[in-house]
């Protein structure tokens, strides 16, 4: 007959048995690359300080006279957001993209935003097809590879963090044969 004494230690070993072999899910992968058309996952929330710095931009001033009057309304349609880590796993960046009119004619217009919820300050502004965040790093930050081709060939820009913003580092043409 079982004695009720021994039920705590068969306790622990049905728990045992039952969690072994089993391990935690990987975390999930952090994406690093962006087509300025179709790879953005669905939008990260964009503060409302960061959509402030981002109307402030150039770009965006002189191609909002093309936006719908409710994008002028609400501003927020006019960009796609994906929540990167530059510098730290802790601290929360942004790769922005504009989405039409907010763009070039056969490119697209990138934001980078560091602190994007404490101190958010735009760091780049590269158009390209692609961006692509590296494993490379620069001051501690990570380096940023944008991409762009035509017919004849590939443009790759290579921007690197200088303590303040990042800065277009290397550029490389390569014709298409």
């Amino acid at each position: 007959m079982f004695s009720a004494k021994y039920l705590p230690t068969l306790t622990l070993i049905l728990i045992a048995i039952a969690f072994q072999g089993q391990t935690s899910p990987p975390a999930p992968k952090e994406q690093v690359a962006f087509l300025s058309e179709d790879s953005f996952p669905p939008s990260a929330p964009i503060p409302q300080k960061v959509l402030t710095i981002l109307l402030k931009e150039q770009a965006v001033r002189e191609s909002i006279v093309r936006a719908s009057d409710a994008d002028k309304r609400d501003p927020v349609h006019l960009f796609r957001a994906a929540e990167v880590h530059l510098f730290s796993p802790n601290e929360i960046d942004l790769f922005i993209v504009g989405n039409v009119p907010i763009a070039g004619a056969d490119n697209g217009w990138f934001w980078v935003v560091r602190s994007a919820h404490k101190d958010p300050k735009v760091v780049l502004f590269a158009t390209g097809y692609a961006l692509e965040l590296l494993h490379s790093r620069t001051n501690g930050y990570r380096d940023i590879r944008s991409t762009w081709s035509n017919p004849n060939g590939t443009e790759t820009r290579i921007y690197k963090f200088n303590l303040e913003m990042y800065k277009l580092s290397k550029e490389r043409w390569n014709e298409h044969q």
